[in-house]
């Protein structure tokens, strides 16, 4: 016989155990049905980020379309109509040299064509999106040595290019010369535009950076002078090679300088 006070606590036992596994089995169901909820939510949200990510190429796929019409549309006109407007105008200088000339005015029109057939060579470089030639072949010394040589033929103002330690010269990617070049011609376009200079200098530094300075004697800058469509562009090519331009107004004149360190090519 087993004693009553035993029967009692193995009762009372047995009741904990029958509710503890309830509980438990109770337990198990909410965390299936939570379970079940969270992986609904997950589902979703993958779902989600699918769409978010088709939409994304989508858009993207869309924009590069965009942008290739764009592309082509600007290539076909420039082909079809500047190139052949160009062409026609080197004709039409070609065909003055008929007539009896000073030595010096078919000297300046043969100069004018030649600029026109580089023109027209350089712009179908454009068109099928190819890096023009001189800058894949010619050190930046030497296209800056060009740039003043096609600026010098004018009286105003005195172009002149300086070197300073030319011996330190570092090679560049074609494409950074050129972006740095068309930084350079603008800048310097903009001086002779502009500024009223009788003098304009052109000078490297070539060392741990290359630093350009052009600078010129005459009023300084104005205040539109920042919001133009080259200035503008000034800046963009700046920035899309990690270049930096500083403007310097000095006594008598101006400075622009561009600073281009080495170490982003080495």
């Amino acid at each position: 016989m087993w004693p009553i006070g035993l029967l009692i606590i193995l009762f009372c036992s047995l009741c904990v155990a029958v509710v503890f596994i309830l509980r438990l089995t109770k337990e198990k169901g909410n965390l299936s049905k939570e379970n079940k909820k969270f992986s609904a939510q997950v589902q979703e949200r993958d779902a989600l980020l699918e769409k978010l990510k088709e939409h994304r190429e989508s858009s993207l796929r869309l924009v590069q379309q965009t942008i290739l019409n764009e592309r082509t549309r600007i290539a076909h006109e420039l082909h079809d109509d500047t190139i052949q407007r160009l062409i026609a105008i080197r004709f039409r200088l070609e065909k003055i040299t008929w007539y009896p000339l000073r030595s010096e005015v078919e000297r300046e029109i043969n100069q004018l064509r030649q600029e026109i057939t580089d023109i027209v060579k350089e712009t179908r470089l454009l068109i099928y999106n190819e890096v023009q030639t001189h800058f894949e072949n010619d050190s930046f010394s030497t296209l800056l040595e060009a740039l003043v040589g096609k600026f010098s033929p004018m009286v105003l103002p005195k172009l002149s290019f300086t070197q300073i330690q030319a011996e330190k010269e570092f090679s560049l990617p074609p494409a950074i010369k050129k972006d740095l070049y068309y930084i350079v011609q603008e800048t310097v376009h903009n001086s002779i535009k502009h500024s009223a200079a009788t003098e304009l200098l052109l000078e490297t530094s070539w060392d741990d950076a290359l630093t350009i300075r052009i600078t010129d004697n005459g009023i300084g800058f104005l205040p539109s002078d920042k919001g133009g469509v080259g200035n503008r562009t000034i800046q963009f090519r700046a920035e899309n090679i990690g270049a930096t331009i500083e403007r310097i107004k000095k006594i008598g004149g101006a400075q622009v300088q561009i600073r281009l360190p080495r170490k982003q090519y080495f």
